[in-house]
């Protein structure tokens, strides 16, 4: 199944070593090509979430400002900001990991998706290799309450 697929290639690209938040983000174009990867980077960027990263990349390298014919896949529930961007740039399929249930912008809280503010809304898929997508955070974070 393409889509455990490509999420185990957005965990794969996380840095288990960094400070940030482990989380990772791949989008892919309608041929199965990956476009762009990235991973958190918020150390100096309060705006390096691993969503914008890889939007940010896959644009430069096609060239355009909307991403129609692509889908982006993150290992967790994107935030306001992310799912913003998401709606701007019409990613036409979102997959997700874990939900994020203190900042969740899809399906946990705000719901960006359902709001007036929503430019557009993807095909939304959740709970993709839910279980290893969670274990990275909870590895990531009890390793910084040591």
């Amino acid at each position: 199944m393409f889509h455990n697929k490509f999420m185990k290639e957005a965990i794969s690209y996380v840095d288990i070593n960094s400070s940030d938040a482990p989380i990772g983000a791949i989008i892919v174009d309608d041929e199965n090509k990956i476009i762009s990867r990235a991973r958190n980077n918020t150390e100096h960027d309060p705006s390096g979430h691993a969503e914008v990263l890889a939007i940010r990349q896959a644009v430069d390298t096609l060239g355009v400002k909307k991403l129609y014919n692509c889908s982006i896949y993150i290992t967790l529930e994107p935030c306001p900001m992310c799912a913003t961007l998401i709606s701007y740039t019409r990613l036409k399929n979102l997959y997700y990991g874990a939900r994020d249930l203190k900042f969740g912008a899809v399906e946990s809280n705000v719901k960006i998706f359902e709001s007036n503010l929503s430019l557009f809304k993807p095909n939304i898929y959740s709970g993709i290799l839910e279980n290893e997508c969670l274990e990275l955070l909870k590895n990531h974070f009890a390793n910084k309450r040591l």
